[in-house]
């Protein structure tokens, strides 16, 4: 827990300079995005973590495709999420691609 209490700064760090650096919905920040979200997940801070989450994997999906490694570990990260918080049937939908 204390790694990822550490590595949750640079994240954000990272974030923003792929937001400052790239453009609107670049591939790059949504996999920062996702690496944060899933951070925040681990932290057990399901609020922060789940619109990061939600946006980097429609953003992978759309330009790296559903197939792709990147777009599977993100989904795979939601659906995490949403088991660990309580919510199985938002897991559940992702779980069938619904999304």
């Amino acid at each position: 827990m204390l790694a990822r209490k550490r590595a949750e700064p640079l994240l954000r760090e990272g974030l923003e300079i792929r937001r400052q650096a790239l453009p609107a919905e670049d591939w790059q920040t949504a996999s920062a995005e996702s690496a944060l979200g899933s951070c925040l997940a681990r932290l057990r801070r399901y609020d922060e973590a789940e619109p990061l989450l939600v946006n980097s994997y429609s953003i992978l999906k759309t330009k790296r495709g559903p197939a792709d490694a990147l777009t599977l570990e993100t989904l795979t990260q939601l659906i995490d999420l949403y088991q660990a918080w309580g919510k199985p049937d938002k897991a559940a939908q992702y779980r069938t691609n619904k999304f």
